[in-house]
Formats: C-alpha cells, structure tokens, sequence
C-alpha cells in the first residue's frame, strides 16, 4: 500500500500480519479486546456520555447525531495513528526496530512517522512537523486528563447526595477532593518523579472494558423495561466481560511473575469486580422478567422475550401486550385476578373442548 504525494510516495512499510514477534510478546486474544477501546466500545466514553455530552446537548434528537459523529471522529482519528505508526518509516528495518520490543513504540513511534508523512505530503520542515504531532498528542492526553478530573468530581458530589454528606455536594470541596485524588495517585505511588500513574496504567485497559460492559448492562435492562429487543446490547456485553475476565487472568500471572504486589492486589480487585458484574447482570435480568410477570395488570404474555422472534414476534408482543385486561375469578386463590384477553380466549378455547355446555339459568346478556 502507498499513499501518494506531490511529489514523493510514502509506503506502507509495516507487514499486515506480523510473524516475526518480539520474545515475551502476549497473544492477541484476549488482550486486543482491552487494548482498543476508543471508537469501538469505551466505558470512560461511557462516563462522558452521561456525565457531559448529556448536559450539553440543546435537544434529545441531537443525540445520535452528536454520539454517532463522535464515534466516526474516535474512528478515524484510529486510522491516522494507524497510519502513523505503520507508513511512517522509511524501510521495514526502520519499523522493526521502533518495535523491538512488546510496548515500545508508543507515543514517540507516532510523534516520528506522523511527522515523516507530514513533513513529506505538506512540505514543512521534520522538526516543525514533529513539534505538530508532539503538540497533538499532549492535547489529547490534557484534554483527557481535563474531563477525568470532570468526571470524578461529578461522582464526589453523587456520593454526598446518596450517602448525606452536604459537604461533598460543594463544588469547590468535590473539585478539591478529585484533584487531592489526583496527586495522591501521581506522588504517593510514584514518589518525587509523580509517575504514580504509570504504575497502575497496565489496568487501566480492563478496568475500561469492565466499565464498558456495566454501561452495556444498564442499556439492556432499559430496553427490557421498554419491551424492546435486547440482544444486540447482551451479546456485546457477554462477550467484552468474557474478553476482560480473560485478560485479567492472563495479567495477573504477568504481575506475580514478575512481583509486582500492588499490581497483583488490584487486579484481584477487577477480577472480583468483573465477576459481580457477571453475576449482577444474571440476577437483574431475572428479577426484572419476574418483575414484569408479576406486575398488577400484566399477564405472562405480556412479558417480553429476550431476543423476540425477528420483527413479526415483536409485532404480535406489541399487539398481545396492548389487549384489554379481564377480571376473571382466580381457581387458585379468593377474588379475582387480570388476565389478557388473548390469555382469556385461549383458556376458553381449552375448556370449550374438555367440559360439557351449560348455560346458567341466571345468566344476563350482559
């Protein structure tokens, strides 16, 4: 593959599938699932849709503008730092000596070879160029950081409300305390350097994902609520929280290997948290059928299926669960309960063939 220039070719000198791998390199299944977040599936996007887009957004039909359009920007942004990292050199040795080694590479592989196609298609200077890339990318790192610290402070101010602690529902007071947050991370963990977020950084992945499979989760109970489909919000989340429990699988070996022990406790802590998560969204998923089985003035018919016969199944759903609801005496117990009509006919339908016709003597033609 090469992308053209005015006057020069730039060649996609990266192999498309990598045979020659650095040694200690990790298999890409499950860890691919948790490496790339941003446009695919991100619980911190996640947060930012209902902590910050929602609170901007003038109308609700602007949502899936706004959402869509920034999942494509997240997309391609993607496929320049794809790009980057991959057309950037000039030779395969060039490439492969960037990555000589399982997480090499990194921030400085993408300020290099997006300064080479920069430098070659727009004809600024390499040190120009490189200076633009470096400037880009601590953008989106401060920008990232800007809406974190956001975020958290939402969540302090959430805390006093549900817990009772008016202090903490104080602006001020819950920004002081994301920022103290903060810095504890960076200098507590990280001594004088204020690197303590490195060292909890190989988390950050299935902490994401995790994440991202409970926002999946609270997305399928509303849809059951709403007596809509639900599987195609269930089945992503099952897979991402198989995909994250794997991987932390995989990386709690990596960290006792190595002995890294508060890298190992904490991922004790996700794995712990991704399985109540599992378990949190088997048993909401049954109360909530039990719950609407059970509601005054729904009969079991009513109760939507998860993953409805295609759209015919959904369209009898919607015309059974909107018949009129008959009293009718309850065998099982005094008084009466409710029950749908189509429930009604077919009962009858069922009694018609096995009792005998009688017609009451007091009967009314009402």
């Amino acid at each position: 593959c090469r992308l053209a220039s005015n006057d020069s070719e730039i060649a996609m000198v990266a192999p498309a599938f990598n045979s020659d791998l650095p040694a200690g390199t990790p298999p890409i299944v499950p860890l691919l699932f948790v490496t790339i977040a941003c446009g695919a599936v991100s619980g911190f996007h996640a947060l930012v849709g209902s902590g910050t887009t929602s609170k901007q957004i003038d109308r609700e039909t602007d949502e899936r503008f706004v959402g869509y359009g920034g999942s494509l920007g997240e997309g391609l942004l993607a496929l320049a730092a794809i790009i980057a990292v991959s057309a950037g050199f000039a030779t395969l040795g060039d490439w492969r000596e960037v990555y000589s080694s399982f997480g090499a590479g990194g921030i400085n592989a993408f300020v290099e070879g997006g300064s080479t196609i920069v430098s070659e298609g727009l004809g600024f200077s390499k040190e120009f160029s490189a200076t633009l890339l470096a400037v880009m990318a601590i953008l989106f790192a401060g920008t990232t950081m800007d809406t974190g610290v956001r975020l958290q402070r939402y969540i302090v101010q959430e805390w006093g409300n549900i817990y009772n602690i008016p202090v903490l529902t104080n602006n001020v007071v819950a920004t002081l305390v994301a920022v103290g947050a903060c810095i504890a991370l960076a200098f507590g963990a990280g001594g004088a350097s204020g690197a303590g977020g490195m060292v909890i950084w190989p988390l950050f992945g299935t902490t994401n994902q995790l994440l991202a499979g409970l926002t999946l989760l609270v997305v399928s109970l509303m849809l059951l609520k709403l007596g809509r489909p639900v599987w195609f919000t269930l089945l992503p989340m099952a897979f991402l929280l198989t995909m994250t429990i794997m991987a932390l699988l995989f990386q709690l070996w990596g960290f006792y290997s190595s002995g890294k022990w508060l890298l190992v406790f904490m991922d004790l802590l996700i794995l712990v948290a991704a399985v109540m998560v599992a378990l949190e969204a088997m048993s909401a998923f049954m109360k909530e059928r039990r719950r609407l089985a059970a509601q005054p003035g729904t009969s079991a018919c009513a109760v939507p299926r998860t993953g409805a016969r295609g759209s015919a199944g959904r369209r009898r759903w919607r015309q059974r669960s909107t018949r009129r609801l008959t009293a009718v005496p309850s065998p099982a117990a005094s008084g009466t309960r409710m029950t749908c009509s189509c429930c009604l006919s077919s009962r009858n339908s069922w009694a018609s063939r096995i009792l005998p016709a009688t017609t009451p003597s007091n009967s009314s033609p009402s």
